[in-house]
């Protein structure tokens, strides 16, 4: 125990003290020299020892040379005398766990030497995990308890909480080593392991059985609807199982709708409860739904009896709070937007997602805090990189993608491509550990399987790159998009395309483009309708305007197309050879998006085409020579028509940017919506509860009408 903390008074101040001053510096100087003078003997004692066990020994005999046991006796009788029999209880408990914690220490590592600073943390380590807890002994009590640990009956009234599925009984968990059967062959052969989920449930349903059976005169059961996120929770079977005993308790009564059914008063208690019970029917009245008129007298008694802006008014207002952003000035855009806006297509994505999500990001510069982690980003962008070196390393090479073995193309992706972005990506983290280094050697597979199906496919292709990452903007090999506003900004969009693909038909020069992409997606036209899928239609447009004076003729589309860089799992009921489960894999990398409705240009695509199912396209073809309704492909006309479409979208969103709204719409699609990865939620604090927030919800339609919509409208235009 260190003592410097002990100060002499004795030379506190050089100015004059009073008389009072001084007799109070003196007690203190006495009460000093007292606890010195007490504590010499214990400090000498525990520095010089040097063991734990020792230590606790020197402290236990401090305690006892001061009393201490009979000290808390004392005050235990004294609390017994004053009716306070709780308190009595808690005395009784300090030094039976104090002399348990003692023990455990000494038991567990009695003999081990430590520095007097280590054993002073693992003893305040250990002080601060002493719980207590006793039965209250008085006559009139609530005691609230878990299931498996409470253990009383005969009383009068029991509530059961929270009887939800999975909760009432708790459902096992699975995620042990050993299994049920082997458990059960272990404690046959004498090793008795931890209670099975069998015997676990049949525990939680006697548990059950006890608190059901606990109250004499009064048993309420209580289930939540929702969890705090919202998410349905379903009631246990123990509901239906009471209903099907007790018919008359069939009928469930909802809180919100107690006051309808219960007497309102029982709900009018302390000025904490009863405000939450009258916030639920103020927030009941403000829907539309009648409510007690008592209620109305207890909202004036608040406003009579609690101070203004105290807690109660602010709990009140929330009522009445309206989460609505607002618009920037005139003067914000002026200096937040120059005329000339450069941006990207995946930042006008980002305002149809969310027109707040892109005011934070954007307008604000609002990120996340880098995290040292491998994330699907950092993956999808090694993917990009690896297929990008890969690809330039055949080309100057003088070779072509058709020319790469399965061998080669192992050898090839970790020479060329893994072994130099390993160590620049997230700070050399594939390099940190066993893990991650194991990672890298299944991300190596994954594309190196990636390289050789796209070898696989060129094979069977007379379409070839002339174009990988290919930038476009300011200073690229492509000009940029310019979209001239009506508001008198300028909007100049920039961005990179992964591939770009030509060939010859009919002395007509085709274009496609292919994005590699880690996660697995096709061209969906309700998201191209809604903003939120603009990048490949419009990389589509920018490689067919610039065609002329980068390829030298006018091009064509011949489609867009979507690669997922993945690793396939094959299931089959049957045992498979080899070559099927290659097959198998093949089929698994087919491409997503859309073609040009054109069956001789999807043949150059897949030259092993004839009739029926392509492996590497999203068509099929009928005997009859023509596409078959569910293949995805679109007329020159329709490509057209898209194009156009996309441009009156970035440019209405160039509008709106540069008119300074900010809107919180996030969008919603049945499941689907822009705030479940969104980084921003806490920014905006979009609330669907409150009235003024609400989801921008996609119509449902089909990709007919929505091709048919987008043609009426460019024609009305």
């Amino acid at each position: 125990m260190n003592l410097g903390f002990f100060v002499d008074f004795t030379d506190l101040t050089k100015k004059a003290q009073t008389d009072s001053e001084k007799k109070t510096q003196e007690r203190l100087n006495i009460y000093r020299k007292q606890v010195l003078q007490g504590l010499k003997e214990f400090d000498e004692n525990v520095r010089g020892r040097k063991t734990i066990e020792e230590r606790c020994i020197a402290i236990y005999t401090l305690l006892e040379k001061i009393d201490v046991p009979q000290r808390l006796e004392t005050m235990r009788s004294d609390y017994d005398d004053a009716g306070e029999i709780e308190k009595g209880r808690e005395q009784e408990q300090v030094w039976n766990a104090l002399i348990q914690l003692f023990d455990e220490i000494v038991e567990m590592a009695g003999t081990e030497k430590i520095s007097l600073h280590d054993f002073a943390a693992m003893l305040e380590a250990g002080l601060d995990t002493l719980k207590f807890a006793h039965v209250p002994p008085s006559m009139d009590h609530v005691i609230v308890g878990s299931l498996e640990r409470t253990r009383i009956g005969d009383k009068n009234c029991a509530f059961l909480l929270g009887v939800n599925e999975g909760i009432w009984p708790m459902k096992p968990a699975t995620d042990s080593v050993i299994n049920e059967q082997e458990r059960e062959l272990l404690t046959l052969q004498g090793m008795q392991l931890a209670d099975t989920s069998k015997r676990k449930l049949l525990d939680d349903w006697f548990y059950m059985y006890l608190a059901l059976t606990s109250a004499t005169d009064y048993l309420w059961i209580s289930y939540p609807l929702s969890n705090e996120e919202g998410k349905t929770l379903l009631p246990s079977t123990l509901i239906r199982r009471v209903g099907e005993l007790f018919p008359a308790c069939a009928e469930h009564i909802l809180i919100q709708d107690a006051d309808e059914q219960l007497n309102t008063e029982r709900f009018i208690t302390t000025p904490t409860k009863t405000r939450a019970a009258l916030t639920v029917q103020l927030a009941r009245q403000s829907r539309g739904y009648p409510i007690e008129p008592v209620w109305w007298h207890v909202l004036n008694w608040y406003i009579s009896n609690h101070a203004k802006y105290g807690s109660s008014y602010t709990v009140l207002q929330s009522l009445y709070y309206r989460n609505e952003p607002e618009n920037l000035s005139k003067e914000t855009i002026e200096k937040l937007y120059p005329k000339q806006i450069n941006t990207s297509v995946s930042r006008l994505e980002s305002y149809y997602r969310c027109s707040y999500q892109h005011f934070a990001k954007y307008s604000l510069g609002l990120s996340e805090r880098r995290m040292y982690k491998l994330d699907a980003p950092d993956i999808g962008q090694l993917f990009h990189e690896a297929l990008k070196m890969i690809t330039e390393w055949v080309q100057q090479e003088g070779r072509d993608f058709s020319d790469l073995s399965k061998k080669g193309c192992g050898g090839v992706t970790h020479k060329k491509a893994i072994s130099q972005l390993a160590p620049v990506l997230q700070h050399q983290i594939l390099h940190s550990s066993n893990r991650y280094q194991y990672i890298q050697k299944k991300l190596q597979d994954v594309i190196a399987r990636a390289a050789f199906v796209l070898s696989e496919q060129a094979r069977k292709s007379h379409f070839s790159p002339v174009g990988l990452e290919l930038g476009f903007g300011s200073n690229q090999p492509l000009k940029p998009v310019q979209l001239r506003l009506a508001n008198g900004f300028e909007l100049v969009l920039r961005g990179r395309i992964d591939r770009v693909d030509k060939a010859l038909h009919q002395d007509q020069l085709l274009l496609r483009i292919i994005d590699y992409k880690s996660s697995d997606r096709g061209l969906n036209l309700l998201e191209v309708y809604y903003g939120l899928a603009l990048q490949m239609l419009t990389y589509l447009d920018v490689v067919l305007s610039n065609s002329l004076e980068w390829l030298g003729a006018q091009a064509s589309p011949a489609g867009v197309l979507y690669f997922h860089v993945h690793n396939p799992m094959i299931n089959h009921n049957n045992k498979l050879h080899d070559d099927d489960i290659e097959q198998l894999i093949f089929k698994d990398y087919k491409m997503k998006g859309m073609l040009l409705d054109d069956v001789p240009v999807a043949r150059m695509m897949d030259t092993s085409l004839d009739s029926g199912r392509s492996d590497i396209l999203p068509v099929a073809i009928s005997n009859k020579e023509k596409f078959y309704k569910n293949s995805k492909v679109a007329d020159e006309e329709t490509f057209h028509v898209l194009q156009q479409h996309i441009h009156e979208l970035m440019m209405q969103a160039g509008i709106d940017i540069t008119e300074g709204k900010v809107n919180l719409n996030p969008f919603q699609h049945k499941q689907n919506i822009a705030c479940t990865f969104c980084p921003f939620l806490s920014v905006c604090q979009f609330d669907p509860q409150l009235e003024s927030n609400n989801y921008h919800r996609f119509m449902e339609m089909k990709d007919e009408d929505i091709l048919q919509k987008l043609k009426k409208e460019g024609g009305e235009a």
